[in-house]
């Protein structure tokens, strides 16, 4: 075999592949079963018809006003996240998060046309409410599956049907594990991949023992991470005006937006040691 048929099979496949991906071009993480689709509301409880947080917060009142403050509730509005959805071309998948229930979306997902789930079948949806849309990450969107209210007690006497969970923080892991270790995804890291990043701290550091700076432990189990540990600190508090005082969580999630939830993330201690020490 001479030398130009040698460069000739390594180059006509590596034109192939680049005319491909040209015409395909890479991902920027991977869609996973967990937000392909939005989180169904056919069957609300007929207290909560329309799903809006104020409609939450008319009972749920320091609730409302916290999530008030939230990147949650800009999760849609935000424009740091509108022109990066502009710029990758409004990918539908973006939606599936940023606004997570079926009636915050203008179209509906019927099906996909690839594996990858980068090729969605949509259709005009009906039971599209803009207003809702602009909430972003609303109370349903983590606390709403199936009719019932998802919350970690089961026996607060409320007027809907209520689902316990004993692990919260599996509701964070539908929108923030979002994988990037495939060969054909375009970032390692995804832009919204918060544990994907967490995961790589953990290897560098080559220590599992992790605690929230409340000291609370933080599972090792990726998928149950400990999300609200850190980002939701404990407060006892009535959930209803006038309710029983219970142990709840504050529903600001801070995180690297804001400069004080940063700063807790390094401590340094000054000492002062001899010369010659």
């Amino acid at each position: 075999m001479n030398r130009k048929t040698i460069i000739t099979a390594i180059l006509l496949p590596l034109m192939v592949f680049l005319g491909w991906r040209f015409i395909r071009p890479m991902n920027i993480f991977v869609v996973d079963e967990r937000f392909a689709w939005p989180v169904d509301t056919e069957s609300p409880p007929s207290l909560l018809t329309d799903l809006s947080a104020k409609n939450c917060g008319s009972c749920h009142q320091a609730f409302y006003r916290e999530w008030q403050t939230t990147i949650h509730a800009q999760a849609w509005t935000d424009p740091y996240f509108q022109a990066d959805w502009r710029f990758d071309g409004k990918q539908h998948n973006c939606r599936l998060c940023h606004t997570p229930l079926d009636r915050q979306q203008p179209q509906t997902v019927l099906a996909y046309r690839d594996a990858e789930k980068w090729k969605p079948v949509l259709e005009d949806n009906p039971g599209f409410d803009s207003a809702l849309q602009h909430e972003g990450v609303t109370c349903a969107a983590c606390h709403y599956r199936e009719g019932k209210i998802l919350g970690v007690l089961d026996t607060t006497d409320a007027p809907h049907p209520v689902q316990k969970i004993d692990n919260p923080n599996r509701i964070c892991a539908r929108c923030h594990i979002v994988e990037g270790q495939r060969w054909d995804t375009f970032f390692r890291f995804p832009p919204c991949g918060t544990v994907a990043e967490i995961r790589e701290s953990r290897n560098r550091s080559g220590s599992k023992a992790v605690t929230s700076p409340a000291g609370e432990a933080v599972v090792e189990d990726y998928s149950d991470l400990g999300c609200v540990e850190c980002h939701m600190p404990v407060v006892k508090r009535a959930l209803v005006a006038e309710g029983e005082i219970r142990q709840t969580r504050h529903h600001y999630w801070r995180g690297g937006h804001d400069p004080a939830m940063v700063k807790q993330a390094l401590s340094i201690d000054f000492a002062e040691y001899p010369a010659n020490a």
